[in-house]
């Protein structure tokens, strides 16, 4: 039986779903429209949005008691790799739909491009972030159940030095990969890759699992939580003058230790901040939180941000002083918008086909 944990946590995560989405969306939508172009906030959330995602996983675990069972991990694989699956298909039938046929031959590269991606467990687009969750899980519990408590830190501040020293050897950029020399180099390059992601989620896993005690210690201490948020988010916004943005997707580790501890210091300071906000009217954030695997597997593909950008244009021509303010509220609200729709869908879809099931 799952305890039940604490609220901040499903806040928090609902909180780096939408900052991961609204980074994503807004680096993509910047290079459609360069006129209509913003940076607000895209580099301080990307500091900490992915490694936030990845402690609050962490937390989640200390509350599971089925953590230590055999069918936990085959839970976890039909979690996270059948939807990984399910919508890298989708990808690629909509890659060959949207076929753009003066120029077949650049579609089928791309689609060819997909079908290693999605194989390798490289993952199309934001799909990398399933594989790297799940090998996460698995291997903490090797090392939950193998290695001893003592030695697990030290085992993990190795593997993060060497990732920052492999990484950049490690190009997932065609024009850029030395590996470039045969296909089977380039699978090769690709499950590395994989490999690398699964490790730097297993660190701040861990980082989260082990954190969880000292939250539930100091719950309800609004004096003490409140001084934290203070702390570590101060420490991090310092850190962040001297960093540069950890992209666990391409493995630029940016400057190194400087960069995670600001992500690190980011995520905390975020966390306690929810520890504080429980009990204000912040509750809206529990359903992208719920359905954050549904949100990260659709927000940036499909022809969805197109349409934002349709609508968004339409809404800045009627206002042309504030032309890019209006440009962006509409285009980030109208993605939420559709989002929301396709979460109550796949949520009632879900729902009636268990019933069906249970049913018969």
């Amino acid at each position: 039986m799952e305890k039940k944990r604490l609220q901040y946590i499903d806040l928090a995560r609902g909180f780096a779903i939408l900052a991961i989405v609204y980074s994503h969306f807004t680096n993509q939508v910047s290079v459609v429209k360069p006129d209509l172009a913003t940076c607000f906030g895209i580099c301080f959330l990307s500091q900490f949005h992915i490694s936030l995602f990845f402690i609050v996983r962490g937390q989640i675990l200390a509350y599971q008691e089925n953590f230590y069972k055999k069918n936990y991990i085959l839970k976890r694989c039909k979690a996270l790799l059948i939807p990984y699956f399910v919508f890298s298909i989708l990808n690629i039938l909509y890659l060959i739909i949207d076929m753009r046929w003066e120029d077949p031959t650049k579609t089928i590269i791309e689609v060819q491009r997909n079908l290693i991606h999605a194989f390798t467990l490289y993952g199309i687009s934001v799909l990398w972030f399933l594989p790297a969750m799940l090998f996460g899980e698995i291997w903490f519990l090797f090392i939950l159940k193998r290695i001893s408590k003592k030695i697990v830190p030290y085992f993990m501040i190795f593997f993060m030095t060497v990732i920052c020293m492999v990484a950049p050897f490690l190009s997932v950029k065609e024009a850029d990969c030395i590996w470039m020399r045969s296909i089977q180099i380039l699978i090769l390059n690709y499950i590395l890759v994989v490999l690398l992601r699964s490790f730097v989620a297993l660190f701040y896993i861990w980082i989260g699992f082990y954190s969880a005690g000292f939250f539930k210690k100091i719950y309800g201490d609004k004096t003490k939580i409140k001084d934290y948020a203070i702390l570590f988010t101060g420490v991090g916004s310092v850190l962040f003058l001297f960093s540069s943005t950890v992209e666990v997707h391409y493995l630029d580790m940016g400057k190194g230790w400087i960069s995670i501890l600001c992500g690190l210091c980011l995520s905390f300071g975020i966390l306690f901040l929810f520890m504080l906000l429980e009990e204000k009217d912040v509750g809206w954030l529990h359903y992208p939180g719920i359905c954050s695997l549904w949100i990260m597997c659709t927000h940036k593909d499909f022809g969805i941000p197109g349409w934002c950008v349709f609508f968004a244009e339409i809404a800045a021509s009627l206002s042309p002083r504030g032309k890019k303010y209006v440009f962006w509220f509409t285009a980030v609200a109208v993605l939420f918008v559709i989002e929301y729709a396709i979460c109550m869908i796949i949520q009632k879809t879900r729902t009636f086909l268990f019933a069906k099931k249970e049913i018969q």
